[in-house]
């Protein structure tokens, strides 16, 4: 998962570069870093199954670069690149003579989101996109996560006059909505938390 995680992330520093030229030469565009936690994640079915595991909520986070492509006034296309580890907590459902204690299980894989986003009320935008997970990889329950998953939120920001902006953009994601690993009853990931970050008009560095 390491060599996939640097390959895709030197592609997209390329990418970046490549599109921080263009951005300055029409004043356009926006490249920054973002945090995502401060919320909850849920194993799901489309189908319940009897005798299944239980799962709990545990800690998750993302990490991740983020470059907006502007498409015209008030309308963008913000594509990047997450890390993104979860973990959740197991209770498995056994005979009730025999006792399992509760474990925590990880789940972690690369993460490329693609959305629309419009501002709006100056302060405001809302997304609304995809998701390709790459390398969906766990421990031992939790299905492989690889595929495409969705993605919706709102934020706030805040632009400064040199250029920085700040945002919190509350979110919901739904990994491996279409997995690429076939699996009968297939597990997924459902994601709703906060993501804050901060982000540099390159049309500034004229």
């Amino acid at each position: 998962m390491k060599k996939v995680a640097t390959i895709v992330l030197f592609l997209l520093i390329i990418g970046c570069l490549s599109a921080q030229e263009s951005a300055i030469s029409s004043k356009a565009g926006k490249i920054g870093i973002s945090f995502a936690s401060f919320g909850t994640n849920e194993v799901v079915r489309f189908t319940v199954l009897d005798g299944d595991a239980t799962y709990k909520p545990d800690f998750f986070y993302a990490l991740g670069i983020h470059y907006v492509y502007p498409l015209r006034s008030q309308l963008g296309l913000e594509a990047g690149i997450e890390y993104v580890s979860h973990r959740t907590r197991v209770i498995p459902n056994i005979h009730p003579l025999i006792f399992i204690e509760p474990y925590r299980e990880k789940i972690s894989f690369v993460s490329i989101p693609i959305s629309v986003r419009a501002d709006f009320l100056k302060y405001f935008f809302v997304q609304g996109g995809m998701l390709l997970n790459i390398d969906g990889s766990s421990d031992l329950f939790v299905h492989n996560q690889s595929g495409l998953g969705v993605l919706a939120g709102l934020a706030f920001q805040y632009q400064f006059d040199m250029g920085i902006s700040v945002f919190v953009n509350p979110y919901t994601k739904l990994h491996s909505l279409l997995p690429f690993q076939k699996s009968r009853y297939h597990q997924r990931l459902w994601e709703s938390g906060f993501r804050i970050g901060i982000s540099y008009d390159l049309g500034k560095l004229q």
